[in-house]
């Protein structure tokens, strides 16, 4: 995927130029109201939108956007030019790609159909062809969203509320995705517990095993391992304490040079094959851990700002809020500000760590001064391969990315 490298808006209001490079990382463009930061950010969104709607509307003329790929595939330019008609506004797209032709795309008006000449050979869409280069989202919550597909089947009371409606769903299809891999991750460890009935440990493997056992350690790493099975305490205390005890009597006669009885030896067997299942389940655990990291830096980082609610996920991988006395509390009623931290942040945990592009326009509104300062911090690290691109008033969320500020009054031409 591709990064922003560089963009040149000409014919901004009539007669403008603005033309500025970004940082890989974090950008903040700033400037007075009327200076063209929040036009510039909505140029850039609806061009990697191909949201031809949006285009039609906005001031300007041309857009070059120079992409590049930081992995070492070179760079790609989009070149959007907006043409005036009869007919109404058009928005044609040059996109040149490392090693390949110009690709040239079109988007008219709803009532009028692309002449053959304008068509051109490509198979797949201006949007298609974008998305494929640059993976684009709008984080702006209070503006109104870049829409790709148009109607809305259910109405809502603000923009906050069908936005944070879009990302519950999101996040349950995500958490559905992460619990089949827990899943699949726990039957593969089955099938480690069904093939060592198989294993025939030697019996020197069974005396080195005894030396650095620990009784109290093995007990309850045993029982989380049965938990793991969904066994219940009373099903396998009882035999647990009965196996533990056999195979100390064992272990004590084996360092005391005693002859062991032939149920001593089954003991002592068995606990070679148990600590070779400890070992797979170990793994099994780290696996887990890792594929429940993203939900769960994504709960710590948002319970970490909020002060008397959490969030977390049900049983039924749905999106849930608290208060701190445990009570359920309904996401709908969560604070505008709350919501809109929600929103941000669960837009970075979706795109998976993927290298992103996370354009905004005044992200701070509704949110808490420690918010602001914490914000691009906390979208890093859910994904640190995110280049965000905000249009802001605020020095509290530049907080410490001074030098990521692209001033409009120096820009500007």
């Amino acid at each position: 995927m591709y990064r922003l490298k560089h963009v040149e808006i000409t014919g901004l209001w009539g007669g403008r130029t603005v033309k500025f490079d970004l940082k890989s990382d974090v950008n903040f463009l700033i400037g007075a109201n009327g200076s063209g930061k929040t036009t510039v950010v909505n140029v850039l969104a609806g061009a990697l939108a191909a949201n031809r709607a949006q285009l039609q509307r906005l001031p300007f003329d041309r857009t070059t956007i120079v992409l590049i790929n930081e992995s070492g595939g070179g760079e790609a330019t989009l070149d959007i030019r907006r043409q005036v008609a009869e007919a109404g506004v058009g928005i044609r797209y040059a996109v040149t790609e490392p090693g390949l032709p110009e690709a040239v795309h079109v988007l008219v008006p709803r009532n009028r159909l692309l002449r053959p000449a304008e068509r051109g050979t490509q198979r797949e869409s201006a949007l298609q062809h974008i998305t494929r280069l640059v993976n684009m989202r709008w984080l702006s919550v209070h503006r109104a969203p870049v829409k790709i597909e148009e109607g809305e089947s259910e109405s809502y009371e603000s923009t906050v509320d069908i936005k944070l409606a879009k990302l519950s769903e999101e996040l349950a299809k995500y958490a559905s995705v992460l619990s089949n891999k827990l899943n699949t991750r726990l039957w593969r460890f089955f099938d480690t517990v069904f093939l060592s009935l198989l294993d025939q440990p030697s019996f020197a493997s069974v005396s080195d095993a005894a030396e650095d056992l620990d009784i109290n350690e093995e007990r309850q790493t045993i029982g989380e391992m049965f938990e793991t099975m969904w066994l219940e305490r009373q099903q396998f205390e009882p035999k647990m304490n009965a196996f533990m005890q056999m195979w100390e009597r064992a272990v004590l006669k084996q360092k005391e040079g005693e002859q062991l009885e032939l149920d001593e030896v089954g003991a002592m067997f068995a606990m070679t094959r148990l600590r070779m299942l400890e070992h797979e389940w170990r793994l099994m655990k780290l696996d887990q851990e890792q594929i429940e990291k993203p939900f769960d830096d994504f709960r710590n980082i948002v319970n970490r700002l909020f002060k008397r609610k959490s969030v977390e996920m049900n049983p039924r991988n749905e999106l849930t809020a608290k208060l701190q006395n445990g009570e359920p509390f309904d996401l709908k009623n969560l604070s505008s500000g709350e919501k809109q931290l929600v929103i941000i942040l669960g837009e970075a945990l979706l795109q998976h760590g993927a290298p992103s592009v996370y354009l905004a326009d005044e992200p701070e509104l509704s949110l808490h001064v420690e918010w602001q300062e914490r914000l691009v911090s906390s979208i890093r690290e859910l994904n640190s391969g995110a280049q965000l691109v905000f249009a802001t008033h605020s020095p509290d969320i530049v907080s410490e990315y001074g030098d990521r500020v692209i001033d409009m009054e120096a820009v500007l031409q």
